[in-house]
C-alpha cells in the first residue's frame, strides 16, 4: 500500500519531470495503473479458485513482476509514453496479487485467531494499509523536492519487494507445518 500511496500522490509529478510527459500523459500513466490493477484483480479472483496454484506463489510472482516494472520505470530504459504501458503492467501485477493476498490473510486469521476474528483482522489490516499510504508521501516527498524523481520509482520497487517477503512470511506462518 505504501507503493500505491507514492504512485497515487506523486506519479503525475514524476512522469512530468522524469519522462517529460504533459499533464494529460502523466495522468494517463496513473489511470493506466488503476485500470491495470482493476483488470488484474478480476483475473486474480479467478486464479484464487485454481487449487493447483498456491496463493503465496501468485502473490510472490505478481509482486515480483510489479517490482520489475517499477525498476524499469525508474531506470528509464524506455522513455516517453512507455511510462503508461509500464504503469498498466505494474497495476496488472499488483491487481492479480490482491485476491490471493486476501486469501492468505484469511488463512492466517483462521490459523492464529479462529473463524470469528475476520472483522478484527481485516479492520487492522486495512487500517495498516491506510497508514502505509499516508506515511510514504512523508518519506518520498522530500526526494521529489530535490529532483530525485527516478529514486522515488526505485523506492516503489523496493516497497513492492518488501511486500513479497511480507506475504511469504504470512503464508509460512499460516501453514499447518509452521504452527
Amino acid at each position: 500500500s505504501g507503493a500505491f500511496g507514492v504512485l497515487q500522490s506523486f506519479s503525475q509529478t514524476i512522469f512530468k519531470n522524469a519522462y517529460h510527459l504533459n499533464l494529460t500523459g502523466a495522468s494517463a500513466a496513473l489511470t493506466a495503473y488503476l485500470l491495470g490493477a482493476g483488470a488484474g484483480a478480476l483475473i486474480g479472483g479467478f486464479l484464487t479458485n485454481q487449487h493447483k496454484i498456491s496463493s503465496n506463489r501468485v502473490v510472490a510472482l505478481c509482486l515480483t513482476f510489479a517490482a520489475v516494472m517499477a525498476a524499469i520505470l525508474a531506470s528509464q530504459v524506455l522513455s516517453g509514453y512507455w511510462a503508461v504501458v509500464l504503469m498498466c503492467l505494474m497495476g496488472l501485477g499488483t491487481g492479480v496479487a490482491a485476491p490471493s493476498r486476501d486469501i492468505m490473510i484469511r488463512g492466517a486469521t483462521v490459523a492464529k485467531l479462529g473463524k470469528k476474528s475476520f472483522g478484527r483482522v481485516y479492520g487492522f489490516t486495512y487500517c495498516g494499509m491506510d497508514v502505509g499510504q499516508s506515511l510514504t508521501p512523508i518519506f518520498f516527498g522530500p526526494l521529489l523536492d530535490v529532483g530525485m524523481f527516478t529514486t522515488v520509482l526505485f523506492g516503489v520497487a523496493i516497497l513492492q519487494t518488501f511486500a513479497i517477503f511480507t506475504a511469504l512470511r504470512v503464508s509460512t506462518q499460516s501453514s499447518p507445518s509452521a504452527s
